[in-house]
């Protein structure tokens, strides 16, 4: 039975990080601007800090627009590896090294599936497996399981 599967439906965030990159460059260029107009002193009405404060917001902006991109090209990496078979198949029965505690401000579990470790966590990407054992995950001891992964990604839990 599976119980966990890579969703294909993962949001595309490409119109949203466009959007924060050209509000972080309009940010960028009106701060210079307010900046140099209060430098030759044709501008009263702004501290002398608003186009250094303005510029960097704007950088700010800049900044999450690329996160949001690279999250966009890592997800359709891993999605269309899944989509093409090209990952690694385990089954084993789960051995439990370490559980996350439930607050999550420490390392995430370490199980074991035939020979294979994972770590599981909830600061892995939101769209492979991360939910761990304190939380109800299904990777608990004596469970036979047979995964699909990339690396350390959990891309596909069937329950056996």
């Amino acid at each position: 039975m599976t119980v966990f599967e890579i969703s294909p439906f993962f949001p595309d965030y490409y119109y949203l990080s466009y959007f924060q990159i050209f509000l972080g460059l309009s940010l960028v260029f009106f701060g210079i601007v307010v900046r140099v107009l209060h430098f030759k002193g044709k501008v009263q009405n702004f501290k002398s800090y608003t186009g250094t404060a303005i510029v960097s917001s704007g950088i700010v902006f800049l900044i999450l627009g690329q996160v949001s991109i690279s999250q966009n090209k890592s997800y359709e990496n891993i999605y269309s590896r899944y989509e093409s078979g090209d990952y690694s198949v385990t089954e084993g029965i789960v051995e439990v090294l370490r559980e996350q505690p439930k607050e999550r401000h420490a390392a995430g579990d370490l199980i074991i599936i035939g020979n294979k470790e994972f770590e599981i966590s909830f600061s892995r990407d939101a769209y492979t497996y991360r939910i761990p054992i304190s939380h109800d995950g299904y990777l608990k001891s004596g469970v036979r399981v047979k995964i699909c992964h990339i690396n350390n990604d959990i891309l596909k839990i069937n329950l056996l």
